[in-house]
């Protein structure tokens, strides 16, 4: 029974083709009458041009009576090889195919469940820290997980207690800040608590260089106007 089964699996070659031709012959000779046109020599002028374009077209001709030969003894010699592609492609490949595709619908929907479970349960514990911490604009996407199978569930909820307990961190350095309003809503934007307190600071320099600005300018005006009233004392 195994070897006959062994045999169905079997694709055995019963015969090479043989091939009969006379091209090295056919090669010399074709290679010897070239020669001889001696066609390096060949000039175009009026008087020669049409007996050229002749000689070019006798030799294409023949050019093409072999290449003719050879495609019609090359299509004879692919019909079985069409035939065995066509036949392996509907018999074994195709049968192959569907049963791969099922399995592979049914693998991705049990994993799909398998991960989405996981989520959620991750999720379900990142909503209790936020709760805990009275943290209330953090979304679940902020901690930026990507759930996989091979990943533990206990793993992720690690990196995501590590996440929220940073912002926690975060959150206390803020309010030691001078515009604690301001920098958090900076903080909002992208959970980078350095680049928050950096550009309130700029922001609240450029506001103080600006009032200086602003306030030596009036003092200035009002110079000049007691100079115009000549209270120059």
């Amino acid at each position: 029974m195994e070897a006959e089964k062994k045999q169905e699996n079997q694709i055995v070659i019963k015969q090479l083709p043989s091939i009969s031709h006379q091209f090295e012959k056919a090669g010399v000779a074709v290679r010897k009458r070239i020669s001889d046109l001696e066609l390096d020599k060949q000039i175009v002028t009026e008087d020669t041009i049409q007996s050229i374009k002749k000689l070019r077209a006798e030799l294409n001709k023949e050019s093409a009576g072999f290449k003719e030969q050879v495609k019609t003894v090359l299509d004879e010699v692919e019909k079985p090889l069409v035939e065995l592609k066509e036949k392996y492609k509907i018999h074994i490949e195709e049968p192959y195919k569907e049963a791969d595709s099922l399995l592979k619908d049914k693998t991705g929907i049990f994993e799909f469940k398998i991960k989405k479970e996981k989520e959620n349960n991750i999720k379900e514990y990142f909503d209790e820290l936020v709760l805990s911490e009275k943290i209330d604009f953090l979304t679940f996407e902020n901690v930026g997980l990507k759930i996989d199978l091979s990943t533990s569930e206990k793993k992720y909820k690690e990196a995501t207690n590590t996440f929220v307990m940073k912002v926690v961190d975060d959150l206390a350095l803020i309010k030691t800040t001078d515009y604690e309003a301001e920098t958090l809503t900076e903080y909002k934007k992208d959970l980078n608590v350095s680049k928050a307190i950096t550009t309130v600071k700029t922001r609240k320099e450029a506001e103080a260089a600006e009032e200086a600005k602003i306030k030596a300018e009036l003092i200035q005006n009002r110079k000049t106007a007691l100079i115009k009233l000549g209270l120059n004392y």
